[in-house]
């Protein structure tokens, strides 16, 4: 596995993440908001069967509606899951790492939008994002994993 190709792709990834967990727990409340306006039964268009393995089209309609937001939640907790793992292995690094790899990765700014900031030049800079990266591959991913590399 490319450990380090796979901690650069899930920091570039950061920003979506927690944006899909906003849409996510949006919709979630669409589902809940749009419960309120399921109809009931209509007599005239439901029929009447002796089979108990078709329920109403209100009863399906629930039924998709409670598995669509059983799915939500568990991508939603899925995705939290990735936040704080990159979460904690950001807060591994000092404050300068953790600022070069966030403007590099997370931002997508190139060196020289921020070398300034953290008063390196980008050779610097680029040493430090090496190192940085491979403290979150660690911890990210377990030492011995990376260490194997």
């Amino acid at each position: 596995m490319n450990y380090r190709g796979k901690t650069i792709e899930m920091l570039e990834e950061y920003d979506s993440l927690k944006a899909s967990i906003e849409n996510m727990t949006r919709e979630i409340k669409e589902i809940e908001q749009e419960e309120a306006t399921i109809s009931g039964i209509d007599y005239n268009k439901e029929k009447i069967t002796t089979s108990q393995n078709t329920g109403s089209s209100t009863e399906n309609e629930a039924l998709k509606k409670i598995a669509k937001v059983e799915r939500l939640q568990k991508k939603i907790e899925i995705t939290d899951s990735k936040i704080k793992r990159i979460n904690t292995a950001l807060e591994v690094l000092d404050e300068t790492d953790r600022t070069i790899l966030e403007n590099l990765y997370i931002k997508a700014r190139p060196y020289f939008a921020f070398t300034h900031k953290v008063f390196m030049s980008e050779r610097q800079c680029r040493t430090r994002k090496n190192r940085a990266l491979t403290k979150v591959m660690k911890s990210i991913f377990g030492d011995d994993d990376v260490r194997g590399m």
